[in-house]
């Protein structure tokens, strides 16, 4: 019984290979997809915004009305810095103020769309878009979202990713086992054919 299990396992080890690839493949591209979509409502917020601060609105004016706090809140938030990177208006607090960001996230994206994820405190990661804008006035718009659903989602793709994987190398492994102990039927001699002659 021994044997005849070493040899389904050796038998099926090319096909978990392949089983394993096709799972890591699989989850790989649910969680770029999910963290990419994730992108695409601050990248949204930040050139709207930056849209009507070149177009001369006040900073004020443009962030939105909802004060979000990022430790607690799923909401969308935008952050305006002036040239000096400074923060001019925000609709983002943390900790009771306006958190900063690292040195040199602002300066990378000063030749355009600069997308991150950022975060500012143990347990609170954010998409982030940052924006330039140029105009009567410049500087910077950042707008984020916070990535606990993304994350959780993520998780879960991860989970069902393993799932499979695991149900597929038992699906092999007890079919290679059936194959190794099914007796192969012996072929049947085919009896010669005589041709008959006149």
């Amino acid at each position: 019984m021994v044997e005849l299990l070493r040899r389904a396992f050796f038998r099926m080890i090319p096909f978990a290979i392949v089983a394993t690839f096709l799972a890591v493949l699989c989850y790989g591209v649910g969680q770029q997809v999910l963290r990419q979509t994730a992108d695409d409502l601050p990248t949204q917020m930040a050139e709207d915004a930056a849209a009507r601060l070149a177009a001369g609105q006040n900073p004020g004016a443009v962030i939105p009305v909802q004060r979000v706090d990022m430790r607690g809140s799923l909401s969308p938030f935008v952050i305006i810095y002036d040239e000096q990177q400074h923060p001019v208006a925000s609709s983002a607090t943390l900790d009771g103020g306006v958190p900063s960001l690292p040195p040199g996230v602002l300066d990378a994206a000063k030749s355009g769309d600069h997308l991150v994820t950022w975060q500012p405190a143990q347990g609170v990661r954010e998409a982030v878009a940052i924006v330039p804008y140029r105009g009567a006035q410049s500087g910077y718009v950042m707008a984020g979202r916070s990535l606990r659903t993304v994350e959780q989602h993520e998780n879960l793709v991860l989970h069902i990713s393993l799932a499979a994987w695991v149900c597929c190398l038992m699906v092999l492994f007890l079919y290679f086992v059936v194959a190794e102990y099914t007796p192969e039927q012996p072929r049947q001699a085919q009896r010669p054919v005589r041709e008959r002659i006149g």
